[in-house]
């Protein structure tokens, strides 16, 4: 699709054609048209594919010029560098119009921003805190909004703003909602449940870098720690299927509860890599965990991983998922000396941690098996709903359903799918 579909005057033409924007992306095609005709829009995509130009785009063509002195765009974004980033993304796509945009976060002092919002301004861009410091202090009118949009809402999330959002949303006028995330889950669904209703949910896919030989991976998505505590002593109580496994946490200090936690259940077998405290058993290398039989369960802090050779495991349960998708990418690699091809990676995410794991999908061209949570499962947080009805909170949005091809009408458990694979790899051995 050409940006001139979107009847651009020959102005905003020109921006766009001088900034490199000749046609739009998979998600600009999908989306701006349905903004420009006024719909309420949920974007969600990799970051790459065009969300932050997309907004920026849309608010220009539809504010058009400078109007009034109340902000017809209210813009929230998670943090100063990516509230200036935005700027100066008007700032090149916008050159040619006399658009007037003020960034608010707390690189400044209030009053002079606030004396800056009252001089007149068409589009405010601004961070959660700040934003609604100064409507608190009636220094932003909200009256003649037209649109209301939130970038990077999976970032507004993690950094556990979605209560002030919540708090600025309630005093907006009618007007368009447009959020663009790069993961959907349920805590972003929640908050958006608040002040929208029935949006064009669009979803795309990013471009694989590459394809990459991993061994199969497994995810779960877990609404809590406490609960990905439960899942793991759930999981590793059967002794049969998870013989020899590595266990891979993000820090000293989660992994020393983690140990404690399995240490309760399963005495003498579980044992930590180079241990910080005298009472953990511990190994200095995989070579020592894979020769004692005593020992099923090794914990690994992430500063660890980049010394070890994986051959040998039956499995790498990824306690936490690294903020370094590289770190996890080298891990469930096939490499002809540091992993057996047969292993089986099991990762836990909680929302916030799905933006990693998106992008670690994106890079290695290969998706997560997602899991359905095993039936006998402790939800922490939520103890009078059983595994069943936590599956339906965690599934299903407000307003975003599944897609067909991830619709499913039968639990089949992970132990079931791995004595699965066993035998089908056994079968192939003696057809072989």
């Amino acid at each position: 699709m050409s940006f001139d579909k979107l009847k651009a005057n020959k102005q905003q033409l020109a921006a766009l054609s001088d900034a490199g924007y000749s046609t739009a992306t998979q998600l600009q095609a999908k989306i701006l048209t349905r903004i420009m005709g006024g719909q309420d829009v949920v974007a969600i995509a990799p970051e790459g594919c065009g969300k932050t130009s997309s907004l920026v785009i849309s608010t220009i063509l539809k504010l058009n010029y400078a109007q009034g002195e109340a902000p017809r765009a209210l813009i929230i974004a998670p943090d100063r560098d990516h509230v200036e980033e935005l700027m100066a993304r008007f700032e090149l796509l916008g050159k040619n119009t006399n658009l007037r945009i003020i960034g608010l976060h707390n690189g400044g002092q209030i009053d002079p921003q606030r004396e800056e919002l009252a001089d007149g301004v068409d589009v405010v861009i601004g961070t959660p805190d700040r934003t609604l410091a100064i409507y608190l202090r009636s220094g932003l009118n909200v009256n003649k909004l037209k649109v209301f949009a939130i970038d990077d809402g999976e970032l507004i999330i993690k950094q556990g703003s979605q209560t002030l959002v919540h708090q600025l949303t309630e005093s907006l006028p009618k007007c368009q909602h447009l959020i663009f995330t790069e993961v959907y889950h349920d805590k972003l669904d929640k908050l958006l449940s608040y002040f929208i209703i029935n949006p064009a949910v669009i979803e795309v896919d990013g471009e694989q870098q590459s394809t990459l030989e991993t061994i199969t991976q497994f995810l779960y998505k877990l609404p809590n720690y406490k609960t990905k505590l439960n899942l793991i002593n759930l999981l590793m109580a059967d002794e049969e299927v998870f013989d020899k496994v590595a266990i891979f946490i993000n820090t000293r200090a989660t992994a020393s509860k983690v140990y404690k936690s399995l240490e309760r259940k399963f005495l003498g077998a579980v044992g930590m890599l180079k241990p910080s405290f005298g009472d953990q058993l511990g190994v200095e290398d995989l070579f020592d965990f894979l020769r004692n039989d005593e020992l099923r369960l090794l914990l690994i802090a992430n500063e660890d991983h980049q010394a070890l050779e994986l051959e040998g495991l039956s499995f790498l349960l990824h306690f936490d998922i690294p903020v370094d998708k590289e770190i996890f990418i080298n891990r469930v690699t096939i490499d002809e000396y540091q992993i057996d091809t047969n292993a089986i990676s099991i990762a836990f995410a909680t929302d916030i941690e799905l933006g990693v794991v998106k992008k670690i999908e994106t890079a290695t061209g290969r998706k997560m098996e997602l899991q359905d949570l095993p039936i006998g499962l402790v939800i922490e947080g939520n103890q009078k709903k059983d595994v069943k009805e936590t599956e339906e909170v965690l599934s299903t949005g407000a307003f975003h359903e599944k897609k067909a091809s991830n619709a499913k009408n039968y639990n089949l458990g992970m132990k079931e799918k791995l004595k699965i694979k066993a035998k089908n790899e056994k079968y192939s051995k003696k057809k072989g």
